[in-house]
C-alpha cells in the first residue's frame, strides 16, 4: 500500500504516542486498522490497540471497543458488556442497538436505554422515548422529544467532519 507524504505524517505522528502509551493515540490507531484506510484493515490489530487504550483511559478504551465490535457486528461484544456497570451512558446506547439488531426485547432495550439517560447520554434519552409507544404517546412526548433530537442534531453538525463519529 503506498502512502501519501500527509498519510506518512500521520503514521509518524500517532505510532509513536500510541507505543508510548497515549490513549488518544491508541485510540486513532486503532480507528485506522479497522477502517483499513492508511494501515491494511486489521479488526485484531484495531482490537488490541483499543484494549491498550483500556489500560490508560478504562471506559474510553472499552467504549471504542465495542463501537467497533457493533460496526464488525462481532458477538464478543456481549462479553464485553457484562464486565462492569458502565458509568459511559454512550456504552448502553452501543449495546441497545446491538441487542436490538439482535431482537432483543422491549424491557431489555428500556432497561439499556434508560441506564444511558440516566447517565445524560442524549441519544438514549431519545431512543428510550422512541421505542415501545403507541402513535398517541408518541404525539404527547413530541415537544420534549424534539427538543432532545433539535440538541443531537447540533451535536452531530459540530461534529459532522469528525471521522471518529459513528453515523
Amino acid at each position: 500500500m503506498e502512502l501519501s507524504e500527509e498519510n506518512k505524517e500521520w503514521l509518524d505522528y500517532w505510532v509513536p504516542k500510541a507505543e508510548a502509551g497515549d490513549a488518544e493515540a491508541q485510540i486513532a490507531l486503532g480507528w485506522e486498522y479497522q477502517k483499513g484506510e492508511l494501515l491494511a484493515k486489521d479488526v485484531e490489530s484495531a482490537k488490541r490497540w483499543f484494549m491498550e487504550a483500556e489500560q490508560n483511559c478504562p471506559e474510553l478504551g472499552y467504549f471504542n471497543l465495542m463501537k467497533m465490535m457493533f460496526i464488525e457486528d462481532n458477538n464478543y461484544i456481549d462479553e464485553l458488556f457484562r464486565i462492569s456497570e458502565w458509568r459511559m451512558g454512550a456504552i448502553y446506547y452501543i449495546y441497545g442497538w446491538y441487542r436490538t439488531q439482535k431482537g432483543a426485547n422491549h424491557s431489555e432495550l428500556a432497561e439499556l436505554f434508560t441506564l444511558g439517560s440516566k447517565r445524560g447520554h442524549l441519544p438514549s434519552q431519545i431512543r428510550l422515548h422512541q421505542i415501545g409507544k403507541s402513535v398517541w404517546s408518541r404525539l404527547w412526548g413530541f415537544p420534549h422529544e424534539a427538543k432532545l433530537i433539535s440538541r443531537a442534531v447540533a451535536i452531530w453538525w459540530r461534529n459532522r467532519d469528525d471521522v471518529r463519529v459513528v453515523r
